[in-house]
């Protein structure tokens, strides 16, 4: 499961490193360490739950009032609605905390 990133906007990393390729700590703020194995299915309007484990893979804390923020890809993106989810506790570097995460499948989705 793939999805989120930590939100940029002065509540999830410690500033921006505008140097190319010097962006890596990006990619670490949210790591998914565990996720369900097992497919989850729904119907289009409904809510369902993945719960799942993240991991701060850097070596510093979350900033206070950071959130998780879903980043699908474009197809995603046509069946589920956005996610974002404050996170209201300390993170520090290196930490695991578990999350029952809501996902809502847009009406307008076309499941086959």
């Amino acid at each position: 499961m793939k999805g989120f990133a930590g939100n940029e906007e002065g509540r999830g990393g410690h500033g921006r490193c505008h140097r190319g390729g010097h962006q890596e700590w990006r990619n670490k703020k949210a790591m998914v360490a565990s996720a369900p194995k097992e497919a989850l299915s729904g119907s289009p309007g409904e809510i369902i739950f993945a719960n799942v484990e993240i991991r701060n893979d850097n070596v510093w804390s979350w900033k206070p009032n950071a959130s998780l923020i879903s980043h699908y890809s474009n197809d995603t993106a046509l069946l589920l609605d956005e996610v974002a989810i404050p996170i209201e506790f300390p993170v520090e570097a290196g930490q695991t905390f578990k999350l029952s995460i809501p996902i809502k499948i847009k009406e307008s989705a076309q499941l086959s």
